[in-house]
């Protein structure tokens, strides 16, 4: 699978009940959202320094599937939708080790055009929601996919890594 093939399509979330929760896909996600978000980074074994990015959490949707990508400074990396298994992967894996730091590395460098926000959504439809995870809170930014795509956004860097740890994940839990 090649990272492009996940870039989202600008549909909006299945409404549709997930089997036996009572929950649409779109309040499940907005469950697996909040619950990643209130984390702390000792939740995730993280030690950041100071108040550095120790995770990034970013949203798009697919196919009219909402898909939540999370990396973490340590490594880690997992990938949440509504479809299929649900959870991809987690947890520290060295096929996409480095590529999770670089995510928050790219996050640092991208951390002017986050800002506080007292609720996060996920993103508007045909847009990239990135919210950074600071010891001091969460920050959040968002971008349409064509802006991100055309390589001239702020947050580009961020879009095209973030998607190199989607396919890394996807493609790991295949060959498992």
């Amino acid at each position: 699978m090649r990272s492009k093939q996940f870039a989202g399509d600008g549909g909006k979330p299945s409404p549709v009940k997930r089997r036996g929760s009572g929950k649409s896909d779109s309040e499940h996600m907005d469950q697996v959202r909040d619950g990643l978000l209130k984390a702390s980074p000792d939740d995730y074994f993280v030690q950041p320094e100071g108040d550095e990015v120790w995770g990034v959490v970013f949203e798009f949707t697919w196919k009219a599937v909402p898909v939540i990508v999370m990396g973490l400074s340590n490594g880690s990396g997992t990938v949440f939708t509504t479809k299929g298994a649900g959870i991809f992967g987690g947890g520290e894996n060295p096929k996409w080790r480095a590529t999770a730091e670089l995510l928050c590395e790219k996050a640092t460098a991208a951390r002017a055009e986050f800002h506080k926000a007292k609720r996060i959504y996920g993103p508007d439809v045909g847009s990239v929601r990135f919210n950074i995870l600071l010891p001091s809170g969460v920050q959040t930014a968002q971008a349409t996919e064509a802006q991100l795509r055309s390589e001239h956004h702020k947050l580009s860097a961020m879009y095209f890594v973030g998607h190199r740890l989607l396919t890394s994940i996807l493609e790991e839990s295949e060959a498992a």
